[in-house]
């Protein structure tokens, strides 16, 4: 999923530096409005994509287990430089075709802003793990139904999932901390004051992945070497 959102990327830089070379004067406005309608409609669309997407587990049904992990996306950074490029080519476009002090750059900047905040929001890969599958949220979601998954290897440093099609591997020397979380008690409670339990190493992780994979019959595989 990055690759296609790296590649539209692209696709809007090359887009938006080829029409200005062939509009230096910005006497084609049709120029100016097609290009600003498509960077705002993917700051908006790519923001959107972020919220939906966290809402979309919020609705499950049952109880969903969430792990999250303290350690930053390796993402991050370049989704940030994605929407940082795409503001200055706006900047651009708005100096060359209109004034700063317009609405144009009013959107601009809220849609910005509103994109880089849910880059910041979502910078920490999630684990959700329910009775219909295991997830992994690292801005773009990874899934594997438990009825797909072959088996589970727990070694000392490091988690792997084997599923049909794809596996799952988590190093836990890249985990400082693990915050659990019942989703359900998370929703209820809605995060006012109450404090959630908290483990201090990936053994919480061990024994929720333990609990589904001995329930649903995966095969469980304990190497400490």
């Amino acid at each position: 999923m990055y690759r296609l959102f790296n590649f539209i990327i692209w696709i809007l830089i090359i887009i938006g530096v080829g029409a200005l070379l062939m509009d230096m004067k910005g006497e084609q406005k049709v120029i100016f409005s097609i290009y600003m309608t498509l960077l705002e409609l993917y700051l908006l669309g790519v923001s959107a994509f972020f919220v939906l997407k966290r809402v979309a587990f919020y609705r499950l049904r049952g109880e969903v287990d969430i792990i999250r992990l303290t350690q930053k996306s390796k993402y991050q950074n370049s989704l940030m430089w994605h929407g940082i490029i795409l503001g200055l080519l706006g900047l651009v476009y708005i100096s060359l075709y209109t004034y700063f002090m317009s609405f144009n750059s009013l959107i601009l900047g809220l849609l910005f802003l509103y994109y880089i905040v849910q880059v910041l929001l979502n910078g920490r890969p999630t684990i959700y793990i329910s009775d219909k599958k295991f997830a992994y949220d690292d801005y773009f979601i990874d899934e594997w139904d438990w009825q797909e998954v072959s088996r589970v290897e727990l070694q000392e440093n490091k988690m792997r999932l084997i599923g049909s099609d794809k596996d799952f591997e988590l190093n836990y020397e890249l985990i400082d901390e693990i915050d659990y979380r019942n989703l359900s008690e998370e929703v209820e409670m809605a995060v006012l004051d109450g404090e959630f339990s908290k483990g201090k190493s990936s053994k919480d992780l061990e024994d929720i992945v333990r609990s589904y994979a001995n329930t649903y019959g995966v095969q469980l595989i304990k190497n400490n070497s």
